[in-house]
């Protein structure tokens, strides 16, 4: 199940880097921008997909449900900084909501865009 990894951020006089690097468990094949975010997105799961979400700005709120397990309680996220990212299994079907108007998010995923990995 979907669930959220703190990210480590370094500060020295130059200013503050936050990185993704050990937490990322996969080879990125591609890396995707969800901006101007005018209704709720996604509202799919993936078969074989892997995928962490970060807010680079802005917040937004994205609703999980597990379709592996089949378990009928939905999770909710907030997303609303930098260093925290959500780490999104396959069979994680995901709902963005609450987003915004500021909302940035930046998508890592395992896959090159399948249409036919997605599970509606």
């Amino acid at each position: 199940m979907a669930n959220l990894i703190k990210l480590k951020t370094y500060k020295n006089e130059k200013g503050l880097l936050t990185s993704l690097d050990r937490e990322l468990p996969f080879l990125a094949k591609r890396v995707y921008f969800i901006h101007d975010i005018r209704q709720n997105r996604a509202k799919h799961a993936h078969l074989k997909n892997i995928q962490i979400i970060i807010s680079l700005k802005g917040s937004c709120k994205i609703k999980i449900k597990d379709l592996k397990t089949n378990k009928k309680k939905n999770k909710f996220y907030i997303l609303n900084k930098i260093n925290k990212a959500l780490f999104l299994n396959p069979w994680d079907w995901h709902e963005i909501m609450n987003c915004t108007k500021d909302c940035l998010l930046a998508v890592i995923a395992s896959e090159k865009y399948n249409v036919n990995d997605y599970v509606e």
